[in-house]
């Protein structure tokens, strides 16, 4: 559930600082995301909310760029989010957008690294979140908009959830009545033939790269490959015949489903009929879909067949947990976790996989095994916003390993994110707060009542595109019956006083969320020797309030709120 790790210092490079912008809410990092022939788009970061952005340096700056580009924002789910833009006063080389960003990358990155399953259900997905986006910019304002440039590059995903986005409005146009656009922009491959034949063209033109585009994601082939050369692949786009390839499409509903995109321009559905149309209709496998429970399976593969590894014979490891499940059984057992990156190919959703390593003394202890299933079981109970979401579980006897299927974030999880990044102010830590708060209070509410016992910021995992958060990590989670735990535990570093006699309520996880909040305040300002030091502390007995008030920068609602959970449990 962790981003995957680099070295040192290349990581540090990657987030070296190298713009800010005029206002000092967004930073510019070393990283480059891509690039193309008019534009430089690189890893930012907005320090106010928290997320991570796109920053695009485009040095085209023409009155057609100006006209959309610089739009506020379009109210739609499944077109990018456009933050701030600007011109330097001193040049105009270069614009500055900060848009929305996309850790998976675009439409063809994505399906270049992962292979789909025979039922379409992802790109029946896709397809009605871009149709739905290309609706809205033809029907939803005064005057139409074309976005004149729709190919896999343009389409941007967030992996996570399986939700793609329109993007990149360097060509795209408003059509009115006065004027008809016939300039040529795009690739051949998603050209439509009414450009080619310099006639006037509405918003039909996109419908064809749409359907170009779908063809692409199905045969992840260039397009008129069968043709000598471009001239020929223009003299085929302007008499409407398709690629040779949409003929080796195996199923009859997509390929008369793309067919209905290529027609001549006058024949061509709107974006609307086409989210209508049978082949989308279809009932799919929700993106967010949860498999059976833990299986008993002898073998190694997941109880749900479409989970798979994104590498099948080398796994790529994305963490690995610095912390060892202790269990005592006579004499101290083992098990080590590893956490790999994963992809759902009927939901088309990145995953994280989960692998718990059993010893063989372990496997022969039914309560112990149970105890190690725990996790996994109580995650699959859960659904809450702020609660990581678990997809499925397994054990594999042969491998003797415990497998779990949960939401992967690339952005790693809170302290990670931390250290990459330096926020500006509270905001972003009263968001997160919140978030964690809601997460807890969930949890607090189910009968019976969940303790978490180990709230650190390590389990709390961060989605940087939208700055959202989630708890996980529920090894040690266990179930109050009743008023007061009983049960000596020796747990994480954030654990407060009350786990030393064993006598503790559902208010444990408020300290444990204290201290939280204590090291978001502390983590940018601070090595992690010092962070430590922190923890030491409060598990000595807690902080004095002049060290709160000192770690709080003498702000005193945060002073008064970390002095609120961190009080002893009476």
């Amino acid at each position: 559930m962790a981003a995957l790790s680099s070295s040192g210092s290349s990581q540090k490079d990657e987030y070296s600082i190298e713009e800010v912008s005029p206002e000092g809410r967004y930073v510019r990092y070393h990283k480059i995301i891509a690039r193309s022939g008019t534009r430089t788009v690189y890893s930012g970061f907005d320090k106010f909310t928290g997320k991570e952005v796109a920053w695009c340096k485009t040095t085209e700056l023409s009155d057609k760029f100006n006209r959309i580009s610089s739009h506020p924002t379009f109210p739609e789910d499944n077109i990018m989010k456009l933050y701030h833009s600007w011109t330097p006063d001193d040049t105009l080389e270069a614009r500055n957008t900060i848009t929305e960003h996309f850790s998976s990358g675009n439409l063809r990155e994505y399906i270049s690294k992962h292979t789909l399953d025979d039922s379409n259900t992802a790109i029946k997905n896709w397809c009605r979140q871009i149709l739905s986006a290309l609706h809205h910019l033809h029907t939803k304002h005064n005057i139409p908009v074309v976005h004149r440039d729709l190919k896999l590059e343009n389409i941007f995903v967030n992996g996570n959830v399986g939700r793609v986005k329109l993007g990149y409005f360097g060509f795209a146009l408003h059509l009115d009545d006065e004027k008809r656009y016939t300039g040529y922009d795009g690739i051949p491959e998603t050209l439509s033939p009414d450009i080619l034949s310099k006639a006037d063209y509405f918003e039909e033109t996109d419908i064809f790269s749409f359907g170009m585009s779908l063809l692409q994601i199905l045969s992840k082939e260039v397009l008129y490959s069968e043709c000598e050369n471009r001239e020929f692949v223009f003299y085929k786009i302007k008499k409407c015949k398709p690629p040779a390839v949409l003929y080796s499409v195996k199923d009859s509903k997509i390929t008369q489903f793309i067919i209905k995109c290529l027609r001549h321009r006058s024949d061509r559905p709107k974006a609307n009929n086409l989210l209508e149309n049978s082949f989308l209709a279809d009932e799919d496998v929700p993106v967010t879909s949860t498999a059976a429970g833990i299986s008993a399976a002898t073998g190694g593969s997941s109880s749900d067949s479409r989970i798979v590894e994104s590498d099948s014979s080398r796994p790529q490891e994305i963490y690995a947990s610095n912390r060892k499940h202790v269990w005592y059984d006579g004499k101290s057992k083992y098990s080590t976790q590893k956490v790999y990156k994963g992809f759902d190919n009927v939901a088309g959703i990145e995953i994280a996989w989960t692998k718990t390593e059993l010893t063989e003394n372990l496997l022969q202890n039914k309560e112990i095994l149970e105890m190690l299933c725990a996790e996994a079981g109580l995650m699959k109970l859960l659904d809450h916003k702020n609660v990581v979401n678990c997809y499925d579980s397994w054990i594999d006897y042969e491998a003797k390993t415990i497998n779990m299927i949960t939401e992967y974030f690339p952005s790693g999880n809170l302290l990670q994110y931390l250290r990459n990044h330096t926020i500006s102010g509270h905001n972003a830590i009263q968001n997160w707060s919140k978030q964690i708060l809601k997460g807890i209070a969930y949890l607090h509410s189910q009968t019976p009542r969940i303790v978490h016992r180990d709230i650190v910021c390590e389990h709390i995992y961060v989605n940087g595109e939208t700055g959202d958060v989630k708890i996980g990590g529920f090894g040690f989670a266990c179930f109050l019956d009743e008023r007061l735990c009983n049960q000596r535990w020796v747990g994480s570093r954030y654990k407060s006083v009350e786990f030393a006699v064993g006598c503790y309520n559902e208010l444990v996880d408020i300290y444990s969320f204290g201290t939280c909040v204590l090291e978001m305040v502390w983590a940018n300002k601070s090595s992690v020797k010092e962070t430590m030091e922190l923890h030491r502390q409060v598990r000595l007995g807690g902080l004095d309030f002049v060290e709160i008030q000192k770690v709080a920068e003498d702000d005193a609602e945060v002073h008064q709120f970390t002095q609120r959970c961190l009080l002893a449990f009476d």
